[in-house]
């Protein structure tokens, strides 16, 4: 059977709304109701982000199942809601719920309540994608079941006309005497009167706004997401249109332009035009064999410019690229230089020769480039968010002349198993740090306390991938000397960001590491001595 994140075995697909999936699933023995969506599109992701809040606030309210799971993760945004059994309901305990997700667009038809251990709880919360017509459900709170037949009502032409049955005789009723109404006074007039006057006013009211709308000015939306965007304009009534741009130099999936510009005057109804900046990325060519001219009008007709060029004595004729960076197939964004390693020919042997740049290769592509130019690696393993194997550091820096067998080290990504924390669907606030204990004396007479762990120093090496960059990142870390955590980085990220402290990072003893974006837990990685 198929499986959905690595980990949901599909036992049924329910219904598809637009970018929104409902199945049936299983995750080790229990089963329940995982909705998936295909977040490509801002307007896709200010929809999981809508539904993400209506969450949030059901979790402020006690409201949420054990076992709910959420995931927001790149090409990976579910929730799973795992089946309960059902308690009968009061009405009365159904307002509080009702009443916070009423902002969010939920009805009562789009979620189940029950009640557990005496409070309400919802079980099942349907999406609703806001942002593209509804599909009309062929029976409320039952998707892609079939509505009921309609009876046809029988036109007068097509039924036989019965003759009616003669009427039997009646006797004459007799005429009833009804006592006069009084006549009502003041008091018997005032509700009808303000009930009225009411009336007249909303009326009123009303007719001022169709009439004179209100206006609103724009502001400036440059830079903001989708999802901000929609929160300020949500109750103006505007018309939003999504384009798409591209601007290397700024953040991906913000706002490019505006139609109308900022500070223009809108009514509800009026079209806003948003153009939302989407990286273009393409696939760097196969050099390896070429020569530097043939090597520069292939990156140009790809959409990429020649970079540094680095010559080293080789067996392979002159002038002949040996390889490049970023690698042949790797995606890359459009306009970006890629460098190459060119063969400057057998030549005389010289005792020394240049050290390339290994930065973002794999271990392996870094090893052949080593043993081209006749050097020793000595690759370590360090904790980082680069992809498994490739290269984030290097001692000592690419290009620097060294002696034929000289030794360099070279530090590999290791991405160490990272662990979905325990507790609710969201990650935790981080608690501020305590201040250190100061150290406890020596027992007098005694040999003295008991050992502290070795002091040692922590590399770390943390990138974000491109659909994160931009977002703001806080970096904690915790060991054996600080029982809580502390916050080692915190603030806005911009395009190429990356953690890389010089040194390391002093650590006592076992140390976790935890990086939250936009404070909701990315990675966990812990590292013993």
């Amino acid at each position: 059977m198929p499986t959905l994140a690595d980990k949901y075995e599909v036992l049924e697909e329910l219904w598809q709304e637009g970018f929104i999936k409902a199945f049936r699933v299983a995750l080790e023995g229990r089963h329940g109701k995982l909705y998936w969506f295909d977040v490509h599109t801002p307007e896709a992701r200010a929809v999981f982000a809508g539904y993400r809040n209506a969450l949030r606030r059901l979790e402020e309210r006690q409201a949420l199942p054990e076992g709910l799971e959420i995931s927001n993760k790149p090409g990976r945004y579910y929730a799973f809601w795992p089946e309960s059994g059902r308690h009968p309901l009061r009405k009365a305990r159904l307002k509080p719920v009702q009443e916070a997700l009423e902002p969010f667009g939920y009805t009562p038809n789009d979620f189940e309540l029950v009640e557990h251990e005496g409070r309400p709880v919802v079980v099942d919360l349907r999406p609703r994608n806001v942002l593209s017509t509804p599909s009309i459900p062929a029976h409320p709170g039952r998707p892609g079941q079939p509505q009921p037949p309609t009876r046809p009502i029988p036109s007068p032409k097509t039924q036989p006309i019965k003759p009616a049955p003669a009427p039997a005789p009646k006797a004459r009723p007799q005429p009833r005497v009804r006592p006069p109404l009084p006549k009502p006074g003041l008091w018997g007039w005032l509700p009808g009167l303000v009930f009225l006057l009411l009336g007249l006013g909303s009326l009123a009211v009303a007719v001022q706004r169709y009439l004179n709308p209100p206006e609103y000015t724009l502001p400036n939306f440059s830079g903001k997401t989708a999802t901000e965007v929609l929160e300020t304009v949500r109750t103006w009534g505007l018309k939003l249109e999504f384009g798409e741009g591209s601007d290397l130099t700024r953040p991906e999936d913000t706002v490019l332009e505006q139609t109308p510009e900022p500070g223009s005057q809108v009514k509800p109804g009026r079209k806003l035009t948003l153009t939302i900046n989407k990286h273009k990325r393409g696939t760097v060519p196969t050099l390896s064999g070429r020569s530097v001219e043939d090597a520069r009008k292939a990156l140009l007709e790809a959409g990429y410019t020649l970079g540094g060029v680095v010559r080293i004595n080789s067996p392979t004729l002159e002038g002949t690229v040996l390889a490049s960076r970023p690698p042949a197939g790797t995606s890359f964004s459009a306009g970006k230089p890629v460098e190459l390693l060119v063969s400057a020919g057998p030549g005389q042997r010289r005792p020394e020769t240049v050290l390339p740049d290994l930065v973002g290769l794999s271990q392996e592509d870094a090893k052949y480039l080593l043993d081209v130019a006749e050097l020793r690696g000595n690759f370590r393993s360090v904790v980082s968010g680069a992809p498994q194997g490739e290269v984030v550091r290097q001692e000592p820096a690419a290009g620097t002349p060294l002696l034929k067998g000289t030794a360099v080290t070279v530090y590999v990504s290791n991405q160490l198993e990272a662990p979905v924390p325990d507790g609710p669907p969201f990650a935790q606030d981080v608690p501020e740090p305590l201040p250190e204990p100061a150290p406890e004396p020596p027992v007098p007479g005694g040999e003295g306390g008991t050992p502290q762990p070795a002091a040692r120093s922590l590399q770390l090496s943390l990138t974000l991938p491109p659909e994160l960059e931009g977002s703001n990142v806080r970096i904690t870390i915790q060991d054996e000397a600080r029982p809580e955590p502390v916050v080692i980085f915190e603030g806005p990220t911009a395009p190429g960001w990356k953690f890389e402290p010089p040194g390391g990072v002093p650590v006592q003893g076992r140390a976790t590491v935890r990086w939250f974006v936009n404070d909701q837990l990315y990675q966990e990685f812990t590292d013993s001595p």
